[in-house]
């Protein structure tokens, strides 16, 4: 059905339009999560070209459609390229948003985790510490958000040897869990 609705979008917007560019992101992100990757670069590609054009290279929805490419980058273990699209989507992130932003800590949580995938312990403490905090700002302490973040970090603790420090996170992970299970 994205196939149609492009063509509709095409046939209805002579300008590059930023509709046009989200069913493009929509059909990468598909063609993406089926291991289609050339067709998802290509999509992706589009969508990128026309979010420039339609809205500028500096808005919140081309950092978006950057962000997708970097998660199809990680997919194809192209990690350099990954990062390199990441720094990027940040930096149009922090401009059009602000550092407060949860796109922002998002995205940033995404290069945490692609710092673990390489390797790169140190990079990836930074980048979560921070994000627990803006968490916590943001949505609180007791936000399913917040767990995520406390589980990446009792999981790094692991990987650094300090287990007594990944229980204390683990135990505030569940206490979050139960708490938002108790109301289901």
């Amino acid at each position: 059905h994205f196939e149609e609705a492009l063509e509709v979008f095409r046939d209805s917007y002579q300008a590059p339009h930023s509709n046009t560019a989200m069913v493009l992101l929509n059909l990468g992100s598909v063609a993406g999560e089926q291991k289609e990757f050339a067709a998802a670069r290509k999509f992706l590609d589009e969508a990128l070209s026309i979010s420039r054009q339609a809205l500028g290279p500096e808005h919140n929805f081309t950092a978006a459609i950057l962000h997708a490419h970097a998660e199809l980058a990680v997919h194809e273990n192209d990690l350099p390229r990954a990062q390199k699209l990441l720094e990027e989507t940040i930096v149009i992130l922090r401009k059009a948003l602000g550092e407060q932003h949860p796109d922002t800590a998002v995205a940033q949580n995404s290069l945490a985790q692609l710092a673990l995938k390489r390797g790169d312990y140190a990079a990836a403490w930074k980048i979560l510490d921070g994000n627990l905090s803006l968490s916590q700002r943001l949505f609180g302490k007791d936000h399913p958000h917040t767990a995520t973040i406390l589980s990446d970090l009792a999981k790094l603790a692991v990987l650094e040897g300090d287990n007594d420090d990944a229980q204390r996170r683990w135990d505030e992970v569940r206490r979050i869990e139960r708490r938002h299970t108790q109301y289901l």
